[in-house]
C-alpha cells in the first residue's frame, strides 16, 4: 500500500472517531471508557498481569481520546472533568453519617 494511501486511510479513521465521538453523547461514551479503563484512579494492586492489562486498557482509551480531542491541552481538560464528575458521583453514591 502507498504512503498516500495509509495516510488517507488513517486521516478517514480519524474523521470517524471526530464524528463519532464529537458531540455530548460521544463525550459521554469517552468519559465512561476512562472511568471502565481505570484512567481517572490509581491502581491499587501489585498483580503484574492485571497491571499490565490496565496499561493495555488505558492505552487504548488514551489513543481514542488523542485523536478525538487533537490537543494534549484539551486532553487533559478532558481527564479533570472526568475525575471531578466521578468524584462529584462518588460523594453521591457513599453513604452519609447519622451524626
Amino acid at each position: 500500500m502507498s504512503r498516500i494511501k495509509q495516510w488517507l486511510n488513517r486521516h478517514n479513521i480519524s474523521e470517524d472517531y471526530r464524528i463519532l465521538f464529537g458531540d455530548e453523547r460521544g463525550m459521554r461514551v469517552l468519559r465512561h471508557m476512562c472511568i471502565q479503563a481505570g484512567i481517572t484512579r490509581a491502581a491499587l494492586t501489585t498483580d503484574t498481569t492485571a497491571l499490565l492489562i490496565k496499561e493495555g486498557r488505558q492505552q487504548f482509551v488514551y489513543s481514542i481520546l488523542k485523536t478525538v480531542l487533537g490537543s494534549e491541552d484539551q486532553l487533559a481538560r478532558f481527564l479533570v472533568e472526568a475525575i471531578k464528575e466521578q468524584e462529584i458521583k462518588q460523594d453521591a453514591e457513599a453513604p452519609r453519617s447519622a451524626l
